[in-house]
């Protein structure tokens, strides 16, 4: 943590400086010079840099409280400075303090001594950035995506629902990965653009074996005994979405099912699967409930019936991707 060497991201429409690796493609300077005058999507660049480490207690951190979220030996705290509105410590216990400075663009790690890098990079690239982008009013999805003929799918439930096994077998088939746990989805030109954000996959050990089927990719194991996936082929630009999918886990069923839901139906599961949750403040839950609405006007959800293993059949998972990109998904005219 104490090096002090800077790369340049793209994640979730962001151009992050940072002293710590992200899951997500570097760019060089020219890269980075035609990104931000190119791409009107892209929020001013951020900088992440490496604090001094710090003991990080199991209690909440200073300051009027804005979220708090406890599982067992896990928790999480996020909290607004008293003196600076929009300055905000979000304190996972036993790991790491983050300092986020929205106004700033800045954000500022300071690692329990002996945390694992692999993890913080996690926590970066998925709930710390998903922070600064509800402070600018984002939406952002509990989601996975992939890349199917041009257009994005989006793969969205709660933690254990299957969205990165869902994305792993969609890249096994042919498929690109565009972001893993968190899917940024602004609207731009009548139109619903979701961004590459974390674009390796953690699959859970039941699942692991799906990594070896997606030629080329690199696998390693996380700290939390994932199996980390890196797919040799990943969205670069940002992608307009076709559909959202929830996925329904069948160890029954031999034959992948898709159908779409009611327009009622739909938004209930929009609502219902933010990125960030256990909000104490009203003003993140309205947002994302305004913001889901009208991503519900646009985007048809789909209920997919996924043949469950071990073992996982790849018949299947291209039965699906066929089914996935016909016309049937496409958003219906009006």
């Amino acid at each position: 943590m104490g090096d002090s060497e800077t790369s340049v991201y793209s994640i979730h429409g962001l151009l992050v400086s940072s002293q710590m690796p992200l899951e997500a493609p570097r760019i060089d300077g020219s890269s980075r010079e035609e990104e931000a005058r190119g791409s009107e999507s892209h929020s001013s660049e951020y900088q992440i840099a490496a604090g001094e480490p710090r003991d990080v207690p199991h209690r909440p951190p200073p300051g009027p409280l804005l979220a708090e979220l406890r599982l067992g030996e896990l928790a999480f705290w996020a909290s607004e400075d008293g003196e600076k509105r929009g300055r905000w410590t979000l304190r996972y216990a036993g790991t790491c303090d983050v300092v986020l400075d929205s106004e700033q663009r800045r954000i500022v790690v300071h690692a329990c001594p002996g945390s694992d890098p692999g993890i913080i990079s996690t926590l970066l690239g998925a709930g710390v950035l998903s922070h600064a982008l509800t402070a600018e009013g984002r939406l952002v999805l509990h989601a996975a995506a992939v890349e199917v003929g041009g257009r994005a799918l989006a793969i969205a439930g709660p933690s254990g629902a299957g969205k990165s096994t869902v994305a792993a077998l969609l890249c096994a088939g042919g498929a690109r990965l565009v972001t893993d746990d968190a899917l940024r989805i602004d609207p731009i030109d009548g139109a619903a653009v979701c961004f590459p954000g974390n674009q390796t996959l953690r699959l859970r050990p039941t699942a692991a074996s799906l990594g070896e089927e997606i030629e080329g990719a690199e696998l390693s194991e996380s700290a939390d005994g994932r199996t980390t996936v890196g797919p040799p082929h990943v969205a670069g630009a940002p992608l307009e979405l076709a559909a959202v999918l929830l996925p329904l886990p069948s160890r029954e069923a031999s034959e992948p099912g898709v159908a779409r839901l009611s327009a009622r139906e739909g938004l209930v599961e929009l609502i219902s699967n933010p990125r960030l949750a256990a909000w104490q403040v009203t003003w993140p839950v309205v947002q994302h409930f305004d913001a889901s609405a009208k991503l519900a006007e646009s985007v048809p959800v789909y209920r997919a019936t996924v043949p469950w293993g071990p073992p996982f059949q790849p018949a299947p998972a291209a039965e699906l991707l066929s089914t996935l990109s016909s016309p049937a998904v496409r958003p219906a005219s009006g």
